[in-house]
């Protein structure tokens, strides 16, 4: 008498395992990607060359035209890179509204230097 149940408990149970490992599997397929941030769109990777400076218990990339970027990210590579030319890889977001003295922020995944300084083109 027990045998049918069990069995009948077997069969649910590999039917309801199926299913989750099927659901599990398409949510695994989705064309978001496990870093990105909920209610963020990915923004693509920038490049840009310029020196450091340290100011104000911030640090900036001053890039060729003199556009001026606020540096966030992993904080203790900077100080190593103050008044060196470097190339950042990272991600600008646009200024903050309603400050006049705001700049973009380009947040940083990777730091490469150039030159050990900085000299006026």
């Amino acid at each position: 008498m027990k045998r049918p149940l069990v069995l009948s408990a077997m069969l649910c149970f590999v039917i309801c395992a199926t299913a989750l490992t099927y659901i599990d599997t398409g949510s695994t397929q989705s064309p978001t990607t496990s870093t990105q941030q909920p209610g963020k769109a990915d923004k693509p990777a920038t490049k840009v060359q310029g020196c450091v400076s340290a100011g104000n218990g911030a640090f900036n990339l001053t890039d060729g035209s003199g556009t001026i970027y606020r540096l966030a990210g992993d904080a203790s590579k900077f100080p190593e890179h103050n008044g060196h030319k470097v190339e950042v890889t990272g991600t600008i977001a646009p200024p903050t509204s309603g400050q006049a003295d705001s700049q973009p922020t380009l947040t940083v995944s990777a730091i490469e230097l150039i030159a050990s300084s900085c000299t006026a083109s």
